[in-house]
């Protein structure tokens, strides 16, 4: 199946071929929980629907690029339950090494608006000098609302290797 994935940073349209071993569990994404603060129930759920990642050790044909190149493609969808615009203020994302959680690479978020009952998925391609010997990463994701910060992990997968 062929996923577009869509990079804020370079505005520009990456597709993938995306193996079912990639998926998170065996529906097409993770249900997150809506999270309650001070009694006030956040008008949306925001889960993350992909995470693969992989590294590279050889440049493509013509390319002179440095290799090994490691890759994260992340995806997630945040979904409006209320009939009202919200705005949901993302932060960051993050690949971090499973074991450790040391941060691998980082992203500045932009708040994103979102239309009364609207589901909006977007997409994240991290780039890295090398994911080579980490074994398994996750990504977590921060975000506020109402002046509250919350974090989403997702699962933790194996870094693929491409020869």
């Amino acid at each position: 199946m062929l996923d577009p994935v869509s990079s804020i940073a370079s505005i520009s349209l990456y597709i993938f071929d995306l193996p079912p071993l990639v998926r998170l569990d065996n529906k097409s994404f993770i249900q997150s929980k809506t999270m309650t603060q001070n009694s006030q129930i956040i008008p949306f759920q925001l889960s993350v629907i992909l995470l693969e990642a992989y590294e590279d050790q050889t440049p493509p044909p013509g390319a002179s690029s440095n290799h090994p190149v490691g890759h994260a493609v992340v995806r997630f969808r945040i979904e409006n339950l209320t009939q009202n615009n919200i705005i949901a203020n993302l932060i960051k994302i993050e690949l971090r090494q499973a074991s450790n959680q040391e941060v691998l690479i980082s992203q500045t978020l932009n708040p994103l608006e979102v239309g009364g009952l609207q589901i909006l998925e977007q997409g994240f391609h991290l780039t890295n000098p090398n994911y080579l010997g980490l074994g398994e990463v996750k990504a977590v994701l921060f975000y506020e609302f109402n002046s509250t910060q919350y974090t989403m992990e997702s699962d933790t997968i194996k870094v693929r290797v491409n020869l």
